[in-house]
C-alpha cells in the first residue's frame, strides 16, 4: 500500500478577470495554480513557501475543496475527490480540516468553545448531545485547556489559547490531515514555541499529516520533512527540507533563503548568485518561458523562451531550471 495520502497532478485553478472599453472588454486569464504536482505522505508535515500572491491560499482551498480547480486531480488515498459531492465529500472534509492563521478571527464571537468546537461533529450527525459534550471535553484536554472552559466566550482567552481552541475545533472529526495556514505568525514570540510543541505532540500521538503554508522559511526548514518552493503558481522546486535548506538548486530558492537573514547580517553576506532584481511580476501578465527569468541573476536565453524541465536531484528532489540540465550527471 502507498504510504501517499494525498496527491495533486497537475491541479491548477485560473480566474478571468475582463479588461478594456465596457463594449470590448478582452477576457485575461490568472493562472493562480498552474499545473500543481505534490506528493504528501502519511505522518510527515509538508511545507509549501514562496512569496505573497503566488498561490499558496489558493492551494489550500482547493485541497479543502472550497473552490473547484480549472483542471487536474485531488486524490485522497488514491482515490480522486476533486469532483466528490454529497456524502463523499463530506467524508473526505472529515478527512481534512484547516487551522487558520489569525486566532482572533476564526472563532465566532458570538459562540461559547463548547459550541465552536461541537459545529462539525454537530454537521457530521449521529451524535448525542451528551456524547458531543464528552467529546468537547475530550478535545480540550487534548490541547491542554480545562474542559470547563467549554462554557465561555473566545473573548475571554488570550491568543495562544484561541488557537488551541482552533486546533480542538480541527480535530473533532478526526481527521488525518491538517493544512496549517501561517498557524503561529498572528501569536506572540513567547507563545510560538507553546504551540508548536503542542503540534508536534497531537502528530505523534495522532498520527496527523501536516500541510504547512508559512512565510517563516527557518520555521519551515526546522519543522517540516519535505519542502515545496512556489513561484507565480509553479512549484519550482521540491524535495526533502534538509536538502532544500541547506542545498537549494533553483535561483529563486536561493534567493529566499538568502533573504532570510539574521538582523546582524550585512547584505554584503549575500552571493550575487542569490539576488533577485526588480519585483514579482503580474500574474495577469507572467513572462514567458520561466517564469523567474527577468529577475533571476543566473538566467540565460533560453529561459525567456522556453519553459525549464523538471530535473531530478538527490533524495528525490526535483527543481525546475535550466541551468541543471547543463549540469554534468
Amino acid at each position: 500500500m502507498s504510504d501517499v495520502l494525498l496527491e495533486t497532478r497537475g491541479l491548477s485553478k485560473h480566474f478571468l478577470f475582463k479588461s478594456g472599453l465596457p463594449f470590448s472588454r478582452r477576457v485575461t486569464p490568472l493562472k493562480s495554480v498552474d499545473g500543481l504536482d505534490l506528493k504528501v505522505r502519511t505522518g510527515q508535515t509538508f511545507g509549501l513557501v514562496g512569496e505573497s500572491g503566488c498561490g499558496k491560499s489558493t492551494t489550500a482551498r482547493l485541497l479543502l475543496r472550497l473552490m473547484a480547480p480549472t483542471g487536474g486531480q485531488i486524490l485522497l488515498d488514491g482515490q480522486e475527490v476533486q469532483n466528490a459531492e454529497g456524502a463523499a465529500l463530506r467524508a473526505y472534509r472529515a478527512n481534512i480540516q484547516t487551522v487558520f492563521q489569525d486566532p482572533y478571527s476564526s472563532l465566532n464571537p458570538r459562540m461559547k468553545v463548547r459550541d465552536i468546537i461541537a459545529e462539525p461533529i454537530i454537521a457530521a450527525g449521529g451524535h448525542s448531545r451528551a456524547q458531543i459534550d464528552r467529546r468537547v471535553a475530550e478535545l480540550l484536554e487534548m490541547v491542554n485547556l480545562n474542559p470547563r472552559a467549554a462554557g465561555q466566550g473566545p473573548h475571554e482567552f488570550s491568543g495562544g489559547q484561541r488557537q488551541r481552541i482552533a486546533i480542538a475545533r480541527a480535530l473533532a472529526l478526526k481527521p488525518r490531515l491538517l493544512i496549517l495556514d501561517e498557524p503561529v505568525s498572528a501569536l506572540d514570540v513567547s507563545v510560538r514555541a507553546q504551540i508548536l510543541n503542542l503540534l508536534a505532540d497531537l502528530q505523534q500521538d495522532l498520527n496527523l499529516t501536516y500541510f504547512m503554508i508559512s512565510h517563516h522559511l527557518e520555521l519551515v526548514a526546522s519543522l517540516c520533512d519535505w519542502i515545496a518552493v512556489m513561484y507565480l503558481g509553479r512549484i519550482v522546486e521540491q524535495g526533502p527540507a534538509r536538502q532544500i535548506a541547506e542545498n537549494p538548486r533553483h535561483p529563486y530558492t536561493r534567493a529566499l533563503f538568502a533573504s532570510s537573514l539574521t538582523v546582524n547580517s550585512q547584505p554584503e553576506a549575500v552571493p550575487e548568485t542569490s539576488r533577485v532584481r526588480g519585483e514579482v511580476p503580474s500574474p495577469l501578465d507572467p513572462p514567458s518561458g520561466c517564469h523567474f527569468h527577468p529577475r533571476c541573476p543566473v538566467a540565460m536565453p533560453v529561459c525567456a523562451s522556453h519553459a525549464p524541465p523538471m530535473v531530478p536531484g538527490p533524495q528525490g528532489a526535483m527543481a525546475t531550471c535550466h541551468q541543471l540540465t547543463r549540469e554534468p550527471a
